[in-house]
């Protein structure tokens, strides 16, 4: 399942899904392929430091969607929302940082929050959570 996945993710234009299939896919065999962990290491560095914005929202959206075949634990979850807050973190730039991305982010993160009962599971990080959405909409309305 994971190269057909891969397909989908990375199939906003040709050069992205052949760079997914050259890098992350070994084989078409899924006994081959990576693992759902190393499958998440690699959209998770492709969230954080790829410069094109097409992949990297294309991961955001794939991890959205797939977050529960790929985040197996709350250590895991805790590495996907700690790359999340470094993106929302980083200043915009217009290039590799643009407040599109950002929105994705957001996007991605509140679904997984959702996804993973965080509201009483991780009940520090939904709050943390909240206040992080309380705070882009004060500064929003400035």
């Amino acid at each position: 399942w994971t190269y057909e996945m891969l397909r989908y993710a990375f199939s906003w234009n040709e050069e992205s899904a052949d760079k997914a299939l050259k890098y992350v896919v070994n084989s078409r065999n899924s006994l081959e392929s990576m693992s759902e962990a190393q499958l998440l290491d690699i959209l998770l560095l492709t969230i954080l430091t790829e410069k094109d914005e097409v992949e990297r929202t294309s991961a955001l959206v794939f991890l959205e969607e797939h977050g529960a075949s790929l985040v197996f634990d709350y250590t895991r979850l805790h590495k996907v929302f700690f790359v999340l807050d470094n993106v929302l973190g980083s200043p915009v730039d217009g290039q590799s940082m643009t407040y599109s991305l950002k929105s994705q982010v957001l996007v991605t993160y509140t679904a997984l929050v959702i996804q993973f009962n965080c509201f009483e599971s991780d009940v520090q990080r939904f709050e943390g959570f909240v206040d992080l959405l309380y705070g882009l909409i004060k500064n929003t309305n400035r």
